[in-house]
């Protein structure tokens, strides 16, 4: 549990130029195997980032052990980063 956070209401997520969500552990999997199996639901809140036109999931292997192979890009890790300006 973190010391603190920020809370965003789903119109202010909606409304950012790009969204970039960190996904980590096995603890996750479950929800972000929903993520990509759903459409938009309310059952599944933050499905609704499918719909935002720059939203960007990262996930460790233990976050994305249950997606299906083939809904995700891997990025090797030991690559040489990129930086877009």
């Amino acid at each position: 549990v973190p010391a603190s956070a920020i809370t965003m209401g789903m119109q202010d997520i909606m409304e950012a130029r790009e969204v970039l969500l960190l996904a980590t552990g096995q603890r996750k999997a479950k929800t972000l195997a929903k993520f990509v199996q759903n459409d938009v639901t309310e059952t599944v809140p933050f499905t609704v980032l499918k719909r935002h036109p720059r939203a960007r999931l990262f996930l460790d292997p233990e976050a994305a052990s249950e997606l299906p192979e083939g809904t995700y890009q891997r990025i090797d890790p030991s690559a040489p980063a990129h930086v877009h300006t």
